[in-house]
Protein backbone atom coordinates (compact mmCIF):
# COMPACT_ATOMS: atom_id res chain seq x y z
CA UNK A 1 0.00 0.00 0.00
CA UNK A 2 1.23 3.21 -1.06
CA UNK A 3 -0.10 6.62 0.97
CA UNK A 4 0.69 10.24 0.39
CA UNK A 5 -0.65 13.18 2.46
CA UNK A 6 -0.08 16.85 1.99
CA UNK A 7 2.27 18.12 4.76
CA UNK A 8 5.00 20.15 6.04
CA UNK A 9 7.86 19.45 7.69
CA UNK A 10 11.12 17.29 6.69
CA UNK A 11 13.10 14.58 7.42
CA UNK A 12 13.17 11.46 6.43
CA UNK A 13 12.31 7.71 8.79
CA UNK A 14 13.09 3.95 7.34
CA UNK A 15 11.06 1.66 9.33
CA UNK A 16 12.96 -1.02 7.58
CA UNK A 17 12.38 -4.66 6.80
CA UNK A 18 11.14 -6.96 9.18
CA UNK A 19 9.80 -10.73 9.18
CA UNK A 20 6.48 -9.57 9.11
CA UNK A 21 5.99 -6.52 7.29
CA UNK A 22 8.30 -4.36 5.16
CA UNK A 23 7.58 -0.75 5.51
CA UNK A 24 8.90 2.66 4.80
CA UNK A 25 7.85 6.07 5.50
CA UNK A 26 9.39 9.18 4.21
CA UNK A 27 8.53 13.04 4.60
CA UNK A 28 9.66 16.07 2.77
CA UNK A 29 8.62 19.92 2.38
CA UNK A 30 4.67 19.50 0.95
CA UNK A 31 4.26 15.66 1.22
CA UNK A 32 4.51 12.12 3.41
CA UNK A 33 5.49 9.09 1.30
CA UNK A 34 4.24 5.35 3.81
CA UNK A 35 4.83 2.41 2.02
CA UNK A 36 3.26 -0.97 3.14
CA UNK A 37 4.31 -3.79 1.42
CA UNK A 38 2.78 -6.95 2.81
CA UNK A 39 4.87 -10.23 3.65
CA UNK A 40 4.96 -12.37 0.14
CA UNK A 41 4.27 -9.27 -1.75
CA UNK A 42 7.18 -9.43 -3.97
CA UNK A 43 6.33 -13.09 -4.70
CA UNK A 44 2.46 -11.76 -5.87
CA UNK A 45 3.81 -9.47 -7.82
CA UNK A 46 6.30 -11.95 -10.13
CA UNK A 47 3.02 -13.71 -10.54
CA UNK A 48 -0.50 -11.74 -10.73
CA UNK A 49 -2.24 -14.89 -11.09
CA UNK A 50 -1.73 -15.35 -7.89
CA UNK A 51 -3.58 -12.63 -6.71
CA UNK A 52 -6.76 -12.50 -5.37
CA UNK A 53 -10.17 -10.38 -6.59
CA UNK A 54 -10.25 -8.99 -3.19
CA UNK A 55 -6.05 -8.78 -3.55
CA UNK A 56 -6.74 -6.73 -6.85
CA UNK A 57 -9.15 -4.63 -5.56
CA UNK A 58 -7.20 -3.19 -3.07
CA UNK A 59 -4.35 -2.43 -5.40
CA UNK A 60 -7.04 -0.58 -8.00
CA UNK A 61 -8.29 1.18 -5.11
CA UNK A 62 -4.95 3.34 -5.27
CA UNK A 63 -4.73 3.48 -8.27
CA UNK A 64 -6.08 5.75 -11.08
CA UNK A 65 -8.00 2.52 -12.78
CA UNK A 66 -7.63 -1.00 -13.58
CA UNK A 67 -4.04 -2.24 -13.74
CA UNK A 68 -4.63 -6.20 -15.19
CA UNK A 69 -0.43 -6.13 -15.71
CA UNK A 70 0.21 -4.77 -12.56
CA UNK A 71 2.63 -2.65 -13.99
CA UNK A 72 2.38 0.47 -12.40
CA UNK A 73 0.50 2.03 -14.95
CA UNK A 74 -3.82 2.08 -15.22
CA UNK A 75 -4.98 -0.08 -18.18
CA UNK A 76 -6.21 2.98 -19.79
CA UNK A 77 -3.04 4.30 -20.19
CA UNK A 78 -0.96 0.80 -20.77
CA UNK A 79 0.63 0.89 -24.23
CA UNK A 80 0.42 -3.12 -23.44
CA UNK A 81 -2.38 -3.80 -21.25
CA UNK A 82 -2.09 -6.72 -20.48
CA UNK A 83 1.59 -7.44 -20.78
CA UNK A 84 3.80 -6.41 -17.86
CA UNK A 85 6.11 -3.39 -19.14
CA UNK A 86 7.17 -0.75 -16.71
CA UNK A 87 8.99 0.53 -18.69
CA UNK A 88 6.80 1.55 -21.72
CA UNK A 89 9.05 1.16 -24.59
CA UNK A 90 7.47 1.76 -27.86
CA UNK A 91 10.58 2.04 -30.04
CA UNK A 92 8.55 2.48 -33.64
CA UNK A 93 6.44 5.12 -31.79
CA UNK A 94 3.08 3.43 -32.76
CA UNK A 95 1.21 3.19 -29.81
CA UNK A 96 2.12 -0.51 -28.57
CA UNK A 97 4.64 -0.80 -26.45
CA UNK A 98 7.58 -3.35 -27.31
CA UNK A 99 6.59 -6.32 -25.11
CA UNK A 100 2.74 -6.40 -27.45
CA UNK A 101 4.00 -5.22 -30.83
CA UNK A 102 4.03 -7.66 -33.78
CA UNK A 103 6.63 -5.21 -35.67
CA UNK A 104 8.96 -3.63 -32.80
CA UNK A 105 10.92 -1.44 -35.28
CA UNK A 106 8.29 -0.59 -37.86
CA UNK A 107 5.00 1.34 -37.18
CA UNK A 108 1.76 -0.94 -37.52
CA UNK A 109 -0.82 1.22 -35.87
CA UNK A 110 -3.55 -1.05 -36.71
CA UNK A 111 -1.02 -4.15 -35.88
CA UNK A 112 -2.03 -6.21 -39.11
CA UNK A 113 -0.90 -10.28 -39.08
CA UNK A 114 -2.60 -11.12 -41.96
CA UNK A 115 -0.82 -14.88 -41.56
CA UNK A 116 -1.26 -14.58 -37.91
CA UNK A 117 2.58 -15.67 -37.54
CA UNK A 118 2.76 -12.99 -34.90
CA UNK A 119 4.98 -10.81 -37.18
CA UNK A 120 2.67 -7.91 -38.17
CA UNK A 121 2.75 -7.18 -42.02
CA UNK A 122 4.75 -4.68 -41.96
CA UNK A 123 7.81 -6.49 -40.78
CA UNK A 124 7.12 -10.05 -42.43
CA UNK A 125 7.82 -9.79 -46.20
CA UNK A 126 8.11 -14.18 -45.20
CA UNK A 127 4.97 -15.68 -46.73
CA UNK A 128 5.38 -18.95 -46.98
CA UNK A 129 6.72 -18.79 -42.83
CA UNK A 130 9.72 -20.23 -43.57
CA UNK A 131 12.30 -18.38 -41.45
CA UNK A 132 13.68 -16.31 -44.24
CA UNK A 133 12.91 -14.05 -47.12
CA UNK A 134 13.18 -15.60 -50.07
CA UNK A 135 13.24 -14.41 -53.85
CA UNK A 136 9.95 -17.34 -53.70
CA UNK A 137 8.24 -15.27 -51.39
CA UNK A 138 9.10 -12.13 -53.62
CA UNK A 139 7.23 -13.95 -56.59
CA UNK A 140 4.00 -14.98 -54.52
CA UNK A 141 3.89 -10.71 -53.53
CA UNK A 142 4.57 -10.65 -57.75
CA UNK A 143 1.86 -13.41 -58.53
CA UNK A 144 -0.88 -10.81 -56.40
CA UNK A 145 0.24 -7.57 -58.10
CA UNK A 146 -2.52 -4.93 -58.17
CA UNK A 147 -4.92 -7.30 -55.99
CA UNK A 148 -6.04 -7.77 -52.99
CA UNK A 149 -5.49 -11.61 -53.13
CA UNK A 150 -2.63 -12.20 -50.85
CA UNK A 151 -3.78 -9.62 -47.64
CA UNK A 152 -0.01 -10.76 -46.29
CA UNK A 153 1.56 -9.11 -49.31
CA UNK A 154 0.53 -5.89 -48.69
CA UNK A 155 2.88 -5.05 -46.44
CA UNK A 156 2.74 -1.84 -46.37
CA UNK A 157 -0.95 -1.63 -45.34
CA UNK A 158 -2.27 0.94 -47.60
CA UNK A 159 -5.10 -1.98 -48.99
CA UNK A 160 -3.27 -3.27 -52.40
CA UNK A 161 -0.49 -4.95 -53.43
CA UNK A 162 1.99 -3.04 -55.47
CA UNK A 163 5.10 -2.64 -56.61
CA UNK A 164 6.03 -0.81 -53.13
CA UNK A 165 5.16 -4.00 -51.00
CA UNK A 166 7.94 -5.88 -54.01
CA UNK A 167 10.63 -3.46 -53.05
CA UNK A 168 9.90 -4.13 -49.42
CA UNK A 169 10.17 -7.17 -50.14
CA UNK A 170 13.43 -7.36 -51.63
CA UNK A 171 15.05 -4.96 -49.37
CA UNK A 172 14.26 -7.96 -46.79
CA UNK A 173 15.27 -10.79 -48.87
CA UNK A 174 17.87 -13.04 -46.50
CA UNK A 175 17.18 -11.36 -43.26
CA UNK A 176 14.04 -13.05 -40.93
CA UNK A 177 10.61 -11.53 -40.43
CA UNK A 178 10.27 -8.82 -37.27
CA UNK A 179 11.63 -8.48 -34.85
CA UNK A 180 8.45 -9.04 -32.83
CA UNK A 181 7.49 -8.30 -28.94
CA UNK A 182 5.42 -11.04 -28.79
CA UNK A 183 6.36 -14.37 -27.11
CA UNK A 184 4.46 -16.62 -29.95
CA UNK A 185 6.15 -14.90 -33.22
CA UNK A 186 7.15 -17.57 -35.64
CA UNK A 187 3.99 -20.49 -34.37
CA UNK A 188 0.79 -19.61 -36.17
CA UNK A 189 -1.41 -18.99 -35.19
CA UNK A 190 -0.01 -16.26 -32.73
CA UNK A 191 -2.64 -13.74 -31.13
CA UNK A 192 -2.02 -10.08 -30.68
CA UNK A 193 -1.48 -10.58 -26.79
CA UNK A 194 -1.09 -8.00 -24.38
CA UNK A 195 -3.12 -5.13 -26.38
Amino acid sequence: MIMESAGGGGGSYNAGINQSNASAANAGPGYVTITFIPPGAAQMLASPAALTAADMAFLEAFSSGPDADLDGFPDAEDNCPLVFNSDQVDADLDAFGDACDNCVLDPNPQQADADLDGYGNRCDADLNNDGAVGLDDVTQILSALNSNALPAADLNGDGGIGMDDVSEALGRVNSMPGPSGLACAGQAPCGSEGM
